[in-house]
């Protein structure tokens, strides 16, 4: 790692006399030649913004400039303009003061889409109003030779399923096909639906168990989506069918007990359990 160069007095005092109308280009270049250093002209440039010493050149742009780049703009994209600029004066401008001059001035490359002097300019490449496409009414165009090898109407492909197929996700769960051409859904939400209706809105279907291939109608359990979540926080699904809705029923009391409390409360249990958790991370790292 490069160790940063520390300026002494004098070299400071040298700063502030030569970098007046001089690039950070050309001034790091006369510094190292005065010094014998090496220095990037990057460091160059912090080390006189540190210091408050400006060069007063990105302030003041010439005829000279707006000239060149009116002539030249439409050469390359702006990212590359912003190089050939600063090389051919001498500058290191930043992106964002080349284009703010070039926005000043109404200027464009007819490559980039922006504003200009509140009026969209669109680049060359840009669709027209009123562009007719070329393949406007025509169907099914082919190149010479592909025909062969189209699929036909009514191709039917060889990794097609049809519907009532059925398949296991890397999440475990059942997919059942209900439709043509693409149309699945979990398995045990249709065997719980065709005894009990749609399942209400904000509500899941669980497993009792916890086994997610055990799709039975007596292992599934409809809960609010607020029960699942105190009863994940709270690990109150169990692999025992009985247990898992216990746990539903105590996370009922629960939610009934925090629904009587004040925001005040909340609060107040809140601070409370999160001190118990620091406890005990505490006690851990011990």
């Amino acid at each position: 790692m490069e160790m940063a160069h520390r300026y002494t007095a004098e070299e400071v005092d040298w700063l502030k006399e030569n970098a007046a109308g001089t690039s950070f280009r050309e001034l790091t270049t006369q510094f190292n030649e005065t010094f014998g250093t090496e220095l990037k002209y990057t460091a160059v440039k912090t080390a006189c913004k540190n210091r408050g010493i400006k060069n007063g050149l990105w302030k003041v742009y010439t005829d000279e400039h707006i000239e060149w780049i009116r002539d030249n703009i439409a050469l390359v994209p702006l990212n590359d303009f912003l190089t050939l600029f600063n090389k051919h004066f001498g500058l290191d401008l930043r992106y964002s003061q080349l284009h703010a001059l070039i926005y000043s001035n109404g200027f464009g490359n007819g490559r980039n889409t922006e504003l200009v002097k509140g009026e969209r300019r669109s680049p060359a490449t840009e669709f027209k109003k009123g562009h007719v496409t070329w393949n406007k009414g025509k169907k099914g165009i082919s190149y010479p030779g592909c025909i062969p090898t189209q699929f036909k109407k009514g191709h039917t492909p060889k990794n097609h399923r049809p519907v009532g197929s059925e398949r296991i996700c890397v999440d475990g769960y059942t997919w059942v096909k209900v439709k043509e051409p693409r149309t699945w859904r979990e398995k045990h939400h249709i065997i719980w639906e065709e005894a009990n209706g749609p399942i209400p809105k904000g509500h899941c279907v669980i497993f009792a168990d916890g086994d997610r291939t055990n799709i039975v109608l007596e292992n599934l359990l409809l809960i609010t989506r607020r029960h699942l979540s105190i009863m994940n926080h709270r690990k109150l699904i169990s692999n025992n069918a009985e247990l898992t809705k216990t746990g539903a029923a105590i996370a009922d009391v629960i939610m009934k007990i925090n629904d009587r409390l004040t925001p005040k409360q909340r609060r107040q249990r809140y601070n409370a359990a999160a001190r118990e958790k620091a406890k005990e991370y505490e006690k851990g790292e011990k």
